[in-house]
């Protein structure tokens, strides 16, 4: 099971990702996809697991198969919100 204050930060992580969600737009509309709008969601689910693993590392915590799953979890119950989020930003860019 992920330590409470890990989960916190990936959840902290999440909302902050969705309120900078101009820049990773910007940066999938840059790469010039067929869907800017997955490599855009990519690049946020990238951003969160890097600070995730960051956060595991610094607390000498090595994330197993369950940690993985909770981990995915939190970024499915999150996925509308991140995906809302990247549609408009998407289209307020165009």
């Amino acid at each position: 099971m992920i330590p409470d204050e890990i989960k916190e930060f990936v959840k902290k992580q999440i909302q902050y990702c969705v309120e900078q969600i101009g820049t990773y737009c910007r940066m999938a509309k840059r790469c010039r996809t067929e869907s800017p709008e997955d490599t855009a969601f990519g690049l946020v689910v990238g951003s969160v697991y890097m600070g995730f693993m960051q956060s595991c590392s610094t607390q000498y915590v090595t994330p197993n198969m369950d940690d993985m799953e909770e981990f995915y979890h939190i970024i499915h119950i999150s996925e509308q919100q991140i995906r809302g989020a990247i549609s408009d930003g998407i289209h307020h860019q165009k």
